[in-house]
């Protein structure tokens, strides 16, 4: 049987984006939560590491590493012997997020801005060529 999905607007993505991440934290030595962001007046073909640079400001001499959305939500997915309820429910809001970046963008590609207090944008196109990225920040002593 083949299943059709319809594209979703730049609108609707960032309203599920937004209710996906709504009183999520991202987990590291802090936690963080999550923020939309839309950047409609980027159309381009590809974002790359220089392209973020220019987009949040960020200086030339802050680094910038880079690792596919499935390796850097891998740790926080992953079920352990000692959770419990919260626990399970965080990595099915975490499962969410994958399952929407991956059903409505394309190239997606997480940014890691910084050395140990890293900014992280999960970035990807929409259907409409425009970019939308999750923001949190990431500890790592």
């Amino acid at each position: 049987m083949l299943t059709l999905v319809m594209a979703l607007s730049d609108a609707e993505i960032v309203e599920l984006l937004t209710v996906a991440t709504t009183d999520v934290f991202w987990v590291s030595e802090s936690e963080a939560p999550f923020e939309v962001l839309h950047w409609s007046e980027l159309s381009r073909d590809t974002f790359d590491a220089a392209v973020l640079r220019q987009q949040v400001a960020v200086a030339a001499d802050v680094a910038i590493g880079t690792c596919e959305a499935a390796k850097f939500f891998q740790a926080a997915i992953e079920p352990q012997d000692w959770h419990g309820d919260i626990e399970q429910q965080a990595i099915e809001q975490y499962q969410h997020i994958i399952f929407l970046l991956q059903q409505h963008l394309t190239q997606v590609q997480v940014y890691c801005v910084g050395e140990c207090e890293m900014d992280v944008y999960i970035v990807g196109k929409t259907p409409a060529d425009n970019w939308v990225a999750l923001k949190t920040m990431s500890v790592e002593t």
